[in-house]
């Protein structure tokens, strides 16, 4: 098995090791020291940017196994990683072997974010977050300011702490915004929406119920297909 050892240097001093393994499998090394995996897409055609996708409680870089390469073919890289909080399928998680709060997480992001810069530098990064993790891309964005040229947010609400602190995080963040969410999960979001410091922001909600998080995009074509529309005409942006 070929692979290649990178090692870089964030712009914010962030250090993170990422090891390209075997049919696009990603291994990186948070600050903390955790190991976190992950699958890489590559785009169809010329590339738009590359999106890092990250899940939501109890799952896995599965989670996008079907959106990934929908996200691929419309012209962005993907990667899509295994979060320390996570199911069963997460190798991050089971190599953690600990109990993770979803604020423990965001290293994980970061060394995505990291991994980003050293192996696609000068590439406009989309931060892609899913329940939980929808609330962590919003500290990810106010933390790592110029580094991420966009975030999408399915499910967003205050799911960390301390209580409010994702809304305060939201205030710091300049770039463009999509958000969604299930129907009834809507004024939540639009309270996160509204927090957001840019005027480039924009909520979809669903006509029927929706679904919770980036499940959205994965559910029959009756029930994602307006997801789909509206994502494709928020990236329109990047072209």
């Amino acid at each position: 098995m070929k692979a290649l050892l990178r090692l870089g240097l964030g712009i914010t001093g962030l250090l993170a090791i990422g090891l390209v393994l075997a049919a696009g499998e990603v291994k990186m090394t948070a600050t903390d020291g955790v190991k976190v995996y992950g699958v890489q897409g590559n785009a169809t055609g010329k590339s738009r940017g590359l999106m890092l996708l990250f899940h939501s409680a109890d799952e896995s870089h599965e989670e996008y196994d079907s959106s990934a390469p929908r996200f691929n073919k419309i012209g962005f890289d993907t990667l899509a990683i295994d979060q320390r909080s996570g199911g069963y399928k997460s190798r991050t998680a089971q190599e953690y072997k600990q109990s993770a709060s979803y604020n423990d997480v965001l290293p994980d992001l970061e060394a995505a974010l990291a991994w980003a810069g050293t192996n696609a530098p000068g590439k406009r990064v989309i931060v892609v977050g899913s329940s939980y993790s929808a609330a962590l891309v919003f500290l990810l964005a106010a933390n790592h300011q110029g580094e991420i040229a966009a975030v999408m947010s399915f499910s967003p609400d205050e799911y960390l702490t301390p209580m409010g602190v994702v809304k305060e995080s939201a205030q710091q963040v300049k770039v463009p915004v999509f958000i969604s969410s299930a129907r009834r999960e809507a004024s939540k979001a639009r309270e996160i929406l509204e927090a957001v410091g840019g005027s480039d922001k924009v909520q979809f909600v669903p006509n029927g119920s929706g679904v919770h998080g980036a499940f959205a995009l994965v559910t029959p074509p009756s029930m994602s297909d307006e997801y789909w529309v509206a994502v494709k005409r928020f990236l329109t942006k990047f072209q």
